[in-house]
Parts: C-alpha cells; structure tokens; sequence
C-alpha cells in the first residue's frame, strides 16, 4: 500500500538512509521515572517547608530576616521562631532534601557518575558539612573555654542552612523541570554553596570577634576546624570522581 502511495524508491529514501534506520529525535523515550522520583523527593522538601509555615506563620520571613541582622538575633528568635520548634525541625529537613538533591543532579547529570556515587555523595556530604559547622564551633569553644561566647555561630550556622535550604528546594525543581540546563544550574548551586560559606564565615568571624574572643583560637579554628576537613572531603571527591571516570 505504501509503495502505491509513495513509490518503492521514495519509501526507501524516507525510511532508509545508508542502510540506517533512525528515529526522529522528539520521537525517543524520556526517562519519565527518573524525573518522577526526583520531583517526588523535591515535593517532600516542599511539603516541610508548607509544614514549617503551617507550624509558625512568621517562621520563613523570620528565618530570611534574621539572615540578614548581626545585632539582637537572639531575642528576634526568642520571640518568633524557637529553633528547637517543630518548625525548625521541618525547615532542617528541607534544608538536607534540598541540597542532596541538587548534590545528586551536579554527580549524576553534569559530571555523569554512577547512581550509587551520586546518591552516596548527596546523602553524606551535607551531613558532613553540617557536622564540620556546628560540631567545630563546640569543640572549639569546649578547647577554649568560650563556648557561651560563641553559642551564637552555631544560630548562624543553623539559620544560614535554613535559607539556603528553601533555595536549594527551588534551585532543585527547576533543575529537575530542565535537564538540558545542567550547566547552568550546577553553577548557580555551586555559587550559592560557596556564598552559603563565605557568610557564614564572615558573620561568624564578627560575632566571635566582637565577644572579645583571642584572634589565636580563630586561626586555630578554621585551620583545624574547617580548612583541614574541607581538604579531606575535597579529596575524597576528587579521588571517587577520578576512580569513576578510569573505571568507565
């Protein structure tokens, strides 16, 4: 019938080129469950951070003001947003969700890792910053005794997660909603990640500072306490993404 239609030379031409058979591109299956697990793990950050708004109506425009205050933080919380609440506790979460899964779109989509790396990496590697962040402050004010004067870098450190969290929430919908812009966006988190830091840094640095902290535990501290670690976690990486890539 087609070759009544069209002729036998045009239907060969139309199907067969250098004895190649292709299909159109916009005619190849999409990995639908692929994307709909991830917008599943994306929706759950969504529903603790709904949650944490349900909990506490001030407690996201608190969070976003805070972030930006250096003076009377403390009694701002004590007054809205208890960060031993239930809505912390849910905003936490979200900030863990948001940023493994964008941890898990940069190894899987843009440096091309396996699963089991990618979903290793984006479930540890944010435990572990968070350990290196608070855990650090405690050990370095219990070494130097001035652990009441620096109780407030680990609120820094807690509210700062808790912003970039819903960030990271967005920044991972978006990503999952267009994966033809890998690039983009792992720059985009990989900017917000190191913006995360460097604030941290300096909001910290002011704060132990103007508690009358030596300058000397400061140095031993982020030597310790921060650049080292940061070193062996960047290896790590480094070493399981050179593995990977030799053993593709």
């Amino acid at each position: 019938m087609y070759s009544n239609l069209f002729g036998s030379s045009k239907l060969n031409y139309l199907l067969n080129i250098g004895n190649t058979y292709f299909v159109p591109e916009y005619l190849e299956p999409r990995d639908s469950s692929f994307v709909i697990f991830l917008t599943g793990i994306c929706a759950i950050s969504f529903f603790f951070i709904g949650l944490a708004r349900f909990y506490n109506n001030k407690s996201i425009p608190t969070v976003f003001g805070v972030y930006f205050k250096q003076e009377g933080v403390e009694q701002i919380l004590k007054e809205n947003f208890r960060l031993n609440s239930l809505s912390s506790v849910t905003l936490n979460l979200s900030y863990f969700i948001g940023a493994g899964l964008c941890l898990f779109l940069v190894c899987r989509q843009y440096w091309n890792l396996s699963w089991n790396l990618s979903l290793a990496s984006a479930t540890t590697i944010p435990l572990i910053v968070f350990t290196i962040e608070t855990v650090g402050m405690i050990i370095s004010g219990w070494l130097s005794g001035e652990y009441l004067k620096i109780e407030g870098t680990i609120t820094n450190v807690i509210i700062g997660n808790l912003v970039y969290g819903m960030l990271f929430s967005v920044l991972a919908l978006l990503w999952i909603m267009n994966p033809e812009k890998s690039s983009l966006f792992a720059l985009i988190f990989i900017s917000l990640f190191l913006l995360k830091v460097f604030v941290r840094i300096v909001k910290n640095t002011f704060l132990v500072f103007s508690k009358g902290i030596s300058w000397y535990y400061i140095i031993l501290y982020f030597c310790t306490l921060e650049v080292l670690p940061s070193l062996v976690i960047y290896y790590a990486l480094t070493e399981g993404f050179v593995s990977e890539i030799s053993w593709i």
